[in-house]
């Protein structure tokens, strides 16, 4: 049987928040965010098993593609500053997201880019400004150490 008594941690919901480099006016904190904050999206493999005559061989990428959602309360500037970002320039650079806790590292981003907004009611009912950043995410770093 497990230890019951095993610490489960703490979640800090005003940890969560993104960072970009080469656009700090765009960073975000908690305060931006409604209730469903940032969600993360692995695309892809980070390693696959390539089959052979009698097992299979490991072949492990560089490199995952990652899906970013940052919902954005839509009733704050910070809605228009990536509105006004992607009718610009929807090329961002290196992006740094903070999970809502201190036990899971950050997640570095390179190449962010501005994906999309996604759909916006304006019902008075939902606050959300759904903004998807597209990147890559390092991964397998050791294959490196030739």
């Amino acid at each position: 049987m497990p230890n019951p008594f095993v610490s489960q941690g703490v979640f800090n919901k005003v940890r969560a928040s993104v960072k970009f480099t080469q656009h700090p006016e765009l960073n975000i904190t908690a305060a931006y965010l409604t209730q469903d904050a940032i969600d993360i999206q692995f695309q892809g493999d980070a390693g696959v098993l390539l089959p052979t005559m009698t097992g299979g061989a490991p072949s492990p990428n560089p490199y995952q593609m990652i899906n970013v959602q940052i919902h954005l309360v839509r009733s704050q500037g910070m809605a228009q500053l990536f509105k006004n970002q992607i009718e610009t320039d929807t090329f961002l650079g290196e992006a740094k997201i903070f999970s809502d806790t201190t036990t899971l590292g950050d997640f570095v981003i390179r190449s962010a880019t501005l994906r999309s907004a996604g759909d916006v009611s304006f019902a008075g009912r939902d606050p959300a400004f759904l903004i998807s950043v597209f990147g890559i995410y390092d991964v397998n770093k050791d294959m490196w150490d030739l």
